[in-house]
């Protein structure tokens, strides 16, 4: 794959100003053909960049989704929550990372927790109501992408060339299958047709943005044509960011204060290790029309983002004797897609359509470091460390639709099989070298070793939307046969503990689903949703091993999926110039897996099926044009959990859970002065309830952004944004992540992962520019 270009000390910043010097001669170009500023566009054309098309000025359509029936629906004909976010407001955020995406979003959260052990700041997943990691299922165009292990990251999707993003919250595994016991989110990539006006053969953008929390600079360039029955288009985009500023960090007082050797060049306990990201994407896709009831489509999708940090917060003396000298380190993220997928709607009459698609994905994240201490002795060493996680996966899939009546009702059945095959391998060395002896010892195989594995999945799927009483009453019933396998494939690295060796795992479920929508009138409508979800364990939570002299990490090849039964009702409201949704859930989780438990009396570890956790909440969404220019937007979550650690055990808050959360924004649009204004407000109430009194609450914050955007030319736009205007200090801790008290009794521990570093930025700003053609 192609590697961003290597960095000797700060970034190098040529593709950007390539992409900078495009975007100024686009312009340039565009320019002296643009239409005069009053003359606006035909009403009938699409706007090339969002793919809108121009309706009445009051009128306010519900969003439109994909993702939650596996078929084209607006959001008051879904009996689900649905969320999307289109790419254009994306863009007008001129997002740098899926956090910077759901900022808007409350009930979805992206968890990022930075510390000594993970200083690159990674996104370690997305959260929906209470449930992250592994347990969401995130798809790119519909493919799956990595899972998380305990040592590593799953950051591997940027916020880049992007239609919309949906995501549906509650289990999804009828639809979806394994890992959808929290909800699925799927990134949905641009088409040519969304860069050519009607009637054009070529269009593109080329845009530049930078934002000062991070000195990100990002540049993307963007080129599409078509010709008779083909249309293509490809994409390159650049980000290079440096260490965030916290403007907002103090050092902590009190259990949280934290120590570190500042004399030995030791990073301040409110600052981050220097960093630089480089991060590079290429997109092309080819779409073929052969006939007008066929499409194809090949699509490539690179990503490579490199992140060089110098760690230094643990400079200077350590135990032992020891004193730590310096550690450079490097993570380096790849992910790529290679697909095809075909659209065919064959007019059989029981047959509407038939979908094809399969597609490849190599993805690998490898962390490299090179640690220099001095010994008690005075000798110097040097440990050269690496970690390489990958995984592989083939992924093909068929859904056919049929629609047809039967005794005075209508049915849209959709229906297929779904299959992938995952090659997941884990690579971890440790070269100690004593450069005054030149004495070197490897290690392999440390940390949270686990057997390289071969996973298999068969699924098979059918749901029916049946139209009864004239359409007013929908009812949806759907069911998936899931089959699984999961082989071991040690190497030889492998270590078996005595007695515990990895063996295959076969597993079949069924998720049954069902989902009901009552019309009351053409305003008001009902609608009900009860699913099934299911997570299937990871080849580290299984096949982990590690036999040691203080303690053993077991595999356990009998761990059980990881279970859900969720409960979903609301109302909807649709008006000409307003619509809102407002609905209650329940879900009752079982089998929870907990990684690295004790077994009582022996000094093993190893992942177990002990927990459950019951999760309920209210959720509202909702937009309002109150006159022609100016519109109100705003949902809400508000979130209970109860966990219950072993059966018999008393139960507790679930730290996953998160209170009142309120994102709200007024917006001006004028066409005439082709100016978009957006004031957003943003609510957490105070955490009250947690699973230990040792557990650090973080308080109740308001914060607010000021978006603008502005054509000087019916082809060029300015965007900015400033963020916590009032430059508010809130700690901004992600659901389900915990601070106890108990843990920050060391030095050590605080140095480490100091709570200050989850602070929040404070007030700061981006800029950016887009020229269309």
């Amino acid at each position: 794959m192609p590697r961003p270009s290597p960095r000797g000390g700060r970034r190098r910043r040529v593709a950007p100003s390539l992409a900078f010097a495009a975007i100024i001669a686009a312009a340039d170009a565009q320019a002296q053909t643009a239409q005069p500023a009053g003359d606006p566009p035909p009403a009938s054309a699409a706007t090339p960049a969002t793919g809108e098309v121009r309706i009445p000025a009051m009128t306010l359509l519900p969003p439109v989704n994909a993702t939650a029936l596996r078929n084209a629906r607006r959001l008051t004909d879904t009996p689900a929550t649905v969320d999307v976010i289109p790419g254009a407001e994306i863009d007008r955020q001129m997002a740098r990372n899926l956090a910077d995406v759901f900022r808007y979003t409350p009930g979805v959260s992206v968890n990022r927790q930075t510390s000594g052990t993970d200083p690159f700041r990674s996104l370690g997943g997305i959260t929906i109501r209470g449930v992250g990691g592994n347990r969401v299922l995130t798809l790119v165009d519909g493919f799956r992408t990595i899972e998380r292990i305990t040592d590593n990251t799953r950051d591997v999707v940027d916020p880049w060339n992007l239609q919309r993003v949906e995501v549906v919250r509650g289990p999804g595994s009828v639809l979806y299958g394994s890992d959808a016991l929290g909800g699925v989110v799927n990134f949905i990539t641009r088409n040519p047709e969304d860069l050519i006006a009607p009637g054009e053969i070529w269009g593109g953008e080329a845009s530049t943005s930078f934002a000062s929390v991070d000195n990100s600079l990002q540049s993307r360039l963007t080129v599409a044509a078509r010709a008779e029955q083909v249309s293509a288009m490809f994409s390159y985009q650049r980000r290079d960011a440096s260490e965030p500023s916290r403007n907002n960090s103090r050092s902590p007082d009190g259990i949280w204060n934290c120590t570190r050797n500042l004399s030995a060049g030791a990073t301040p306990c409110n600052r981050f290790d220097p960093l630089d990201i480089a991060a590079d994407n290429y997109f092309a896709r080819i779409v073929y029309d052969p006939l007008p009831n066929l499409r194809l489509r090949f699509t490539a999708d690179v990503l490579q983002r490199v992140t060089d940090v110098d760690q230094r917060f643990d400079l200077g003396p350590a135990t032992g004797g020891v004193t730590n000298l310096s550690y450079a380190r490097t993570q380096d993220i790849s992910r790529g897609l290679f697909a095809a997928d075909a659209e065919w709607r064959p007019e059989l009459g029981w047959l509407d359509q038939v979908r094809v698609m399969v597609g490849y994905q190599p993805q690998e994240i490898e962390r490299t470091g090179t640690r220099y201490r001095r010994l008690a002795n005075g000798q110097v060493q040097r440990v050269a460390d690496s970690l390489t996680y990958s995984e592989d996966v083939l992924q093909g899939e068929v859904q056919l639709s049929s629609s047809f009546n039967l005794a005075g009702t209508r049915h849209a059945l959709t229906y297929g099989v779904s299959a992938s095959t995952t090659a997941t391998d884990y690579r971890r060395e440790d070269v100690t070298t004593n450069l005054s002896t030149n004495v070197t010892t490897v290690a392999r195989a440390g940390g949270f070793n686990f057997a390289n594995a071969d996973t298999r999945r068969l699924d098979a799927f059918l749901q029916d939307e049946i139209a009864l009483f004239g359409g007013r009453l929908t009812l949806v019933p759907g069911a998936r046969l899931s089959t699984t396998r999961i082989a071991p494939r040690p190497d030889g690295d492998y270590r078996a503990s005595p007695g515990a060796a990895p063996r295959t795992l076969d597993e079949s479920n069924v998720s049954l689903g069902f989902g009901a929508i009552w019309r009351l009138d053409e305003t008001w409508s009902l609608y009900g949703n009860y699913g099934e979800g299911f997570k299937m364990p990871t080849a580290e939570q299984l096949f982990t091993s590690l036999p040691g002299t203080t303690f053993n990490l077991v595999p356990n090849p009998d761990l059980r999926p990881e279970q859900v039964r969720s409960y979903e009702a609301g109302i909807r409201v649709q008006l000409p110039n307003a619509y809102a949704s407002l609905g209650v859930f329940r879900a009752e989780y079982t089998d929870f897996i907990q990684s690295l438990v004790q077994v009582p009396g022996t000094v093993d570890y190893t992942s177990r099926n002990i927990s459950e956790v019951t999760m309920q909440g209210v959720e509202l969404a909702g937009a309002w044009r109150f006159l022609p220019e100016w519109r109100l937007q705003g949902s809400a979550s508000w979130q209970e959990g109860r966990q219950r650690a072993t059966p018999g055990a008393a139960e507790t808050p679930f730290d996953g859970a998160r209170p009142l959360n309120l994102a709200a924004g007024v917006t001006w649009d004028n066409p005439a002065l082709r100016t978009s204004v957006t004031l957003n407000g943003t609510y957490a109430a105070a955490v009250t309830e947690t699973s230990s009194s040792q557990l650090y609450q973080p308080k109740a914050y308001q914060v607010f952004d000021l978006l603008a955007s502005w054509r000087p030319l019916p082809n060029v736009e300015l965007n900015g944004g400033i963020f916590n205007i009032l430059d508010t200090r809130y700690l901004g801790l992600p659901a389900g992540v915990t601070y106890a008290r108990s843990e920050f009794t060391t030095d050590a521990t605080k140095s480490t992962n100091p709570i200050e570093l989850q602070v929040a930025p404070g007030r700061n700003f981006r800029v950016g520019l887009k020229v269309t053609w």
